[in-house]
């Protein structure tokens, strides 16, 4: 997926690979009021503590 998104880097997120868009998107709505695009580290620190919640999840 990162090589079909310009802006997007491969990243780790919990020990599992992963990779982090902060581009404008249609499919995932995270928006800011002030219509800049999220902040990579709220976007990560938002991942860090919503996967762990998902049933079957388990850290890399």
């Amino acid at each position: 997926m990162a090589d079909l998104l310009n802006t997007a880097q491969k990243r780790t997120v919990l020990g599992h690979p992963a990779v982090l868009y902060s581009d404008r998107t249609i499919a995932i709505v995270i928006w800011r009021q002030d219509s800049v695009v999220p902040d990579d580290a709220a976007l990560l620190s938002v991942a860090e503590k919503v996967l762990p919640t998902i049933p079957g999840w388990g850290n890399g």
